[in-house]
C-alpha cells in the first residue's frame, strides 16, 4: 500500500505527468514488493520530455540496467539538481499535487472523528500502550524534543516527528492495524534505520 502524505497528492505513471505538474516525490520497489514513496525536499514543476539515452548527467548514471531495459522519460532537467535530469521509467509512479481541476471536482469531505486513544500509562518523559499484546512506546524525538516518535517492542521506530504526543499514538495504533497511508517518508526512513 502506496502511504501519501496529503489528501492533495495522486500517485501516477510517470508517462502520465504532463507539463506543470508538481512532483512531490517518487517511488521505489523493496525487495519484499512493497512500492514506497521517497518524498523530494524539494518538490519540482514537471518539464516532462523524452528520454535521451546519450545523456551522461548524474541522473541517467544512476540508472539500473534494468531501468534502461524499459521505455524512460525525462521529468525535470534544471537547476534543482545541478541540470541532472530526474529520469525514469515510464511506467513507475510518481507522487504529484493534485491537478487544481482535480481539486475542484472532489466533493467536500466529512470531518473524521477522532480515534479514540488507548489506555496509556506514564514512561519516563513519554507513555506506553499495549496494542495486540505488543508494547509501544511513545516519546519526545531524540534531537527534537517538541515532536513526538513511537516505537513497537523489538526497537523498530514506527512513527517520527509528530506535533504532539497523541497524533503519535493515533499515528502508531493505524501502523499496527495495517494502515500506513498516514505515515510519511521520514517515518519510513526512520523505521529502516532502526532495525
Amino acid at each position: 500500500m502506496l502511504g501519501l502524505t496529503s489528501p492533495d497528492h495522486i500517485a501516477i505513471k510517470a508517462s502520465e505527468v504532463i507539463a506543470g505538474d508538481v512532483v512531490v516525490a517518487c517511488t521505489v520497489v523493496t525487495a519484499l514488493g512493497r512500492t514506497e514513496a521517497i518524498y523530494h525536499s524539494d518538490p519540482y514543476v514537471a518539464e516532462p520530455q523524452a528520454d535521451d539515452p546519450n545523456c551522461d548527467c548524474p541522473g541517467h548514471q544512476s540508472l539500473t540496467d534494468k531501468d534502461r531495459a524499459k521505455p524512460c522519460v525525462i521529468l525535470y532537467n534544471g537547476e534543482i539538481w545541478d541540470y541532472a535530469c530526474d529520469v525514469m521509467p515510464a511506467d513507475d509512479l510518481v507522487i504529484i499535487q493534485k491537478r487544481p481541476e482535480a481539486v475542484a471536482e472532489q466533493a467536500p469531505q466529512a470531518e473524521q472523528a477522532e480515534e479514540p486513544l488507548p489506555e496509556l500509562r506514564p514512561y519516563g518523559k513519554g507513555v506506553t500502550f499495549q496494542h495486540d499484546g505488543r508494547r509501544v512506546w511513545v516519546f519526545p524525538t531524540p534531537q527534537n524534543r517538541d515532536r513526538w516518535s513511537a516505537r513497537a517492542e523489538g526497537g523498530k521506530t514506527i512513527v517520527s516527528h509528530r506535533e504532539n504526543r497523541d497524533e503519535a499514538v493515533r499515528a502508531a495504533v493505524r501502523y499496527l492495524n495495517g494502515d500506513d497511508s498516514g505515515r510519511t517518508g521520514f517515518d519510513r526512513l526512520q523505521e529502516l534505520l532502526s532495525l
